[in-house]
């Protein structure tokens, strides 16, 4: 299995180039580390939208305990398991990860690459944890400032060199 620690900006394009590897590599995972929060959230009545609000609370809510980092250590953990499983090739999480002490613990855990998604007209902090998204040294940075078809084009490279340019399960 490979893992890839993915973060940036808001707005940078993460979900989107993650989306157009799975276009190409149909064993494409998608795990946000922020889902156990948005869980509670929902139960206590959060609608989901995205807002500058929302996004703050949500940043609040993880920095607050302890309990939280091993409730989304124990969610990545039980997801990836599932995974090990599947008969379409090797498979690929993509771990949306904003805090840098929690980046290097699943790369180092899952012997993950590191990537950083830029977007030169994205990178404006909206909250603590968007505040320290440069503070770690990545492995790769994927900059996503030309067209969806270029970005596409890097996602593509991306899944090849990543599986060694052996992958022939398209969608």
């Amino acid at each position: 299995m490979k893992v890839v620690i993915i973060n940036g900006y808001p707005g940078s394009g993460k979900d989107t180039f993650v989306s157009l590897c799975s276009k190409h590599y149909i064993n494409v995972t998608n795990i946000v580390t922020s889902t156990p929060q948005k869980n509670a959230l929902a139960e206590l009545g959060w609608d989901g939208e995205k807002t500058p609000e929302a996004r703050n609370m949500l940043a609040d809510l993880k920095q607050q305990s302890n309990l939280v980092f091993n409730t989304t250590e124990k969610f990545v953990a039980g997801v990836l398991n599932t995974l090990k499983d599947n008969s379409f090739g090797e498979p690929v999480a993509f771990i949306h990860s904003r805090e840098p002490e929690e980046i290097h613990m699943f790369k180092e855990r899952y012997n993950g690459i590191t990537i950083f998604v830029k977007r030169e007209d994205h990178e404006s902090p909206t909250n603590s944890s968007d505040m320290n998204v440069e503070d770690y040294d990545y492995d790769e940075t994927i900059l996503n400032d030309g067209t969806l078809e270029d970005l596409e084009h890097t996602a593509t490279g991306f899944i090849s060199i990543l599986l060694g340019g052996h992958y022939d399960i398209h969608r």
